[in-house]
């Protein structure tokens, strides 16, 4: 190449510019995303059982949906995290995997199991992985005061403010503590008089009741 430089300088610098030419026409043709559409061969089943414990849920949610999932054409890996009223099913597929049909499928075979789960379990709810949906800014608070309060002090104060910004799709809130009054079932008494966890969550939700307080 650099012999026919030498003996062709003009021709060689005709074809260099020509090429040079292209790349910056094709340059500002682009699209450049900070974001770019990529699709990520992860999805998940999230389910939520009220009142129940990692022992329980296990046993009654995320084996039976583990279980259904594991056929899905594509999936290489099947794993779940399980905490105190929540269940998180995570499916791993090949790169080369459609990820729409492959949710579609999931959905599919969850509706098969649907009618063996608990009554009190909340419809298990089908995602994709979307990297647009990742935080690209994160802001912390601190202070003295009970993590209830800062919590409330965020939701109230900071969330608001800051999806007012221009450009801002949404905030969040997480960490923290909610105000929340918990109830501990004993499993051996329930047994005993035949009472069911549902019929513990029926029994609260008929006397929650909310009346109005007046006007402001």
């Amino acid at each position: 190449m650099w012999k026919l430089a030498i003996r062709r300088p003009v021709t060689f610098l005709m074809v260099f510019l020509v090429v040079l030419g292209f790349g910056f026409f094709a340059l500002q043709r682009l699209n450049p995303e900070l974001l770019p559409d990529i699709s990520i061969p992860i999805a998940g089943v999230i389910t939520t059982y009220r009142g129940a414990g990692p022992q329980e849920i296990e046993n009654l949610v995320t084996k039976p949906i583990e279980g259904a999932v594991a056929s899905v054409t594509g999936v290489t890996d099947v794993r779940s995290i399980i905490r105190e009223g929540l269940s998180v099913t995570i499916l791993e597929f090949d790169w080369n995997q459609n990820m729409d049909q492959a949710a579609i499928d999931i959905r599919e075979k969850i509706d098969l199991i649907e009618g063996f789960l608990p009554e009190d379990v909340s419809k298990p709810m089908v995602i994709k992985f979307d990297p647009t949906m990742m935080p690209v800014a994160m802001v912390s608070l601190s202070g003295d005061r009970p993590l209830v309060e800062l919590r409330r002090v965020a939701e109230d104060n900071v969330k608001p403010r800051l999806e007012r910004i221009k450009g801002v799709a949404s905030a969040s809130v997480i960490g923290g503590l909610e105000r929340e009054v918990q109830i501990r079932l004993h499993a051996q008494r329930l047994e005993l008089y035949g009472i069911g966890v549902s019929d513990v969550i029926n029994a609260l939700r008929a006397q929650n009741l909310s009346y109005p307080g007046g006007t402001v």
